[in-house]
């Protein structure tokens, strides 16, 4: 009979652990309770210009983006830009093909390379300042909360000519 085991994490070494001990030194709250990244939120005295400050002197092997008001460091190799390249890799899509929907800091780099962004909510001021640089490439909608993401979702659909069907199915609209 098995017998539950505590699970004991692997050793934290390397770059990004390395840098989130450096921040710990240097006063910065960290949240280590991630698999390949952390977590920096505005606390203790630190401000998100404080936490962005320091992003120079990571090493080159980290990025850094804000998520919901907190920076998170990863490997370059990870975040929300590489998954989404691999994915497109995988099945042979162009970014110019492609389409996210989106709403915090974390999202703008993969928002910028697809063909149109669509926006259930804005959580940001960059996001905003996005928005006003590109208006065509950003689809915000106009309701909020989860009415918001069913309208994105439709907007996505529209934007593809595609069709729900009442059971649910999606259907390419074909002109005749």
């Amino acid at each position: 009979m098995l017998s539950p085991k505590k699970i004991v994490p692997c050793p934290t070494q390397g770059p990004l652990w390395e840098w989130m001990r450096t921040l710990n030194e240097a006063g910065f709250v960290t949240d280590s309770g991630y698999t390949t990244s952390f977590r920096v939120p505005c606390k203790g005295g630190k401000s998100a210009s404080d936490i962005a400050a320091t992003e120079c002197s990571a090493p080159k092997q980290l990025k850094m983006s804000f998520n919901l008001g907190h920076a998170d460091f990863y490997p370059v190799t990870s975040g929300k830009l590489s998954a989404a390249r691999h994915v497109m890799r995988r099945f042979m899509a162009l970014e110019e093909d492609c389409t996210f929907l989106c709403d915090d800091d974390n999202d703008l780099e993969l928002a910028a390379v697809v063909s149109k962004a669509f926006l259930p909510s804005v959580t940001s001021p960059s996001v905003e300042a996005a928005i006003q640089l590109r208006p065509d490439h950003f689809v915000r909608a106009a309701a909020s909360g989860t009415q918001a993401t069913e309208e994105m979702l439709d907007a996505v659909l529209q934007h593809y000519s595609l069709k729900t069907k009442g059971n649910g199915l999606v259907t390419a609209c074909v002109a005749s």
